[in-house]
């Protein structure tokens, strides 16, 4: 009997979405039935293609699924900025296309969350395009997901607009009928705004340790990051540090213990003038939850453990100590 927690990753990826996907697709614990993609980070075009580097490089038979252009965009936003042109910091990465389905993400999502009621957890870490479109298409296959752990939103400073966080922004349309869906029905939906994600950063000092220690996956993570991620920081805020913002989502899934306890919220979003798109929240009879402390050292090491052994964790302990 398989009793693996059974997950789909809706994905944009995206440098940081790749530590993400590498946590799940090595937990043991975890089956991950799919990876859906859709816009964001970089146009699907190229986001379906970086799932695809991941699932080859891990040798991972787990299918990908395009999903569906965003609903509504600001045709100002620049997505290349921190991610490079190919979403991976320009570092050219081989993929194939065996792990390519012909079944588009909505149609997917709808199939499992069909077949395993109330068992699917979804980690979402881009613009909420495809749920949105789910639900369009299928509300009740939508109320059978067991829990939504979604990276986005902000309720301090934004990182597109002084008033919101990319993914939300990038498609406030499918933010709108996903928000309105989950203060209506009973699913449990964990969001993590940037008010925590940006407390979870590797530095320069980290990065040369993944180069010396974390092999070829620590390599390639190094290059991702640095070739692009890096220098746009350090150009845009004068930090020598990359946020790890999807990561964050992923690890609360099996270390909620280093995350704070929050009671559920109901989320509002202004959609006019110039705040559009800006969130906020208040007690509420709902299942949502909204995420603003981590312990990020003990975070970040329960991540390198999934990926190596104590020797190597022992020697991240001595760099944080030193």
């Amino acid at each position: 009997m398989n009793n693996k927690r059974k997950v789909i990753i809706d994905c944009d990826p995206g440098v940081d979405d790749a530590l993400a996907i590498n946590a799940l697709l090595l937990k043991k614990d975890i089956e991950v039935l799919g990876i859906t993609c859709v816009g964001g980070n970089r146009p699907l075009e190229y986001t379906y293609k970086n799932a695809l580097r991941l699932v080859d490089f891990f040798n991972s038979d787990v299918k990908v699924y395009k999903g569906v252009e965003p609903l509504s965009i600001d045709p100002n936003i620049k997505t290349s900025f921190f991610h490079g042109e190919n979403g991976f910091g320009d570092v050219e990465i081989p993929y194939t296309t065996k792990n390519l389905s012909d079944i588009n993400a909505i149609d997917f999502l709808e199939e499992m969350l069909l077949k395993y009621p109330n068992e699917v957890e979804i980690l979402a870490l881009g613009p909420l395009s495809n749920l949105a479109a789910l639900i369009l298409k299928n509300s009740k296959a939508f109320e059978n997901v067991k829990a939504i752990y979604s990276m986005g939103g902000t309720f301090s400073m934004g990182n597109i607009t002084p008033y919101c966080e990319f993914n939300y922004y990038f498609d406030l349309k499918a933010l709108d009928i996903v928000m309105n869906a989950l203060n209506k029905n009973k699913v449990v939906f964990h969001m993590f705004p940037l008010d925590v994600t940006m407390k979870v950063y590797f530095d320069v000092n980290e990065f040369t340790f993944l180069r010396y220690e974390g092999g070829k996956w620590g390599n390639l993570v190094a290059d991702i990051f640095e070739n692009h991620y890096l220098v746009k920081t350090y150009q845009a805020i004068g930090k020598t540090f990359c946020v790890l913002h999807d990561l964050v989502a992923a690890m609360y899934m099996f270390n909620s213990e280093l995350y704070d306890e929050v009671k559920p919220v109901k989320i509002s979003i202004n959609y006019e003038g110039e705040k559009r798109g800006k969130m906020s929240q208040e007690h509420g009879d709902t299942n949502i939850f909204v995420h603003k402390e981590v312990d990020s050292y003990k975070m970040k090491e329960a991540y390198l453990a999934i990926n190596y052994d104590e020797q190597v964790i022992k020697k991240y302990r001595n760099l944080n100590k030193s």
